[in-house]
């Protein structure tokens, strides 16, 4: 059985479990040095997690989180996130709001890819599943169970315990 290379790499979890290329966390010696990579990665990182919002025609809404992988607008979110919708739109940390449309989605794997209209947004590089490891370092962003009133991502630290699982 040929094993599938999933969007995986070192450093920063996003939008159903992928796993988007991101410098390595650097290990602090001390509490107060890993706290400050951590808010260093936070700020880079927050602008680059979405909300996907996807409505469904009576007015009731779903929401997920997406990550922006190119600055032209695409966004990789997960496909059980816009099934419902028959209207996505995408909301940035900032509170801007796009217009989504879905080019395609894989739902045996859970992924979709969304377009939104605008240029330079800020982009996570998508990596390679086979280098992550355990004991590494790794932060989760994302908008779990909806949004919150300030659009900001939640977000989460911690080592990878175990792969494959």
């Amino acid at each position: 059985m040929q094993r599938i290379r999933r969007p995986f790499a070192r450093g920063l979890v996003a939008a159903c479990g992928l796993v988007l290329a991101w410098q390595p966390l650097a290990v602090a010696q001390d509490v107060a040095g890993l706290e400050r990579t951590l808010q260093d990665v936070a700020r880079e990182a927050i602008p680059r997690t979405v909300l996907v919002r996807a409505f469904v025609a009576d007015g009731r809404m779903g929401a997920g989180s997406g990550a922006i992988i190119s600055p032209d607008g695409l966004i990789l979110t997960c496909s059980h996130v816009i099934d419902i919708g028959a209207r996505i739109e995408v909301a940035t940390s900032d509170g801007t709001t796009y217009a989504a449309r879905v080019l395609g989605k894989n739902e045996r794997q859970d992924y979709a890819l969304l377009k939104v209209e605008a240029e330079g947004l800020p982009t996570f590089p998508l990596g390679n599943s086979d280098e992550v490891k355990p004991g590494d370092w790794v932060v989760a962003l994302g908008h779990p169970g909806g949004p919150y009133a300030d659009l900001q991502p939640a977000f989460a630290a911690g080592k990878v315990r175990g792969l494959h699982r």
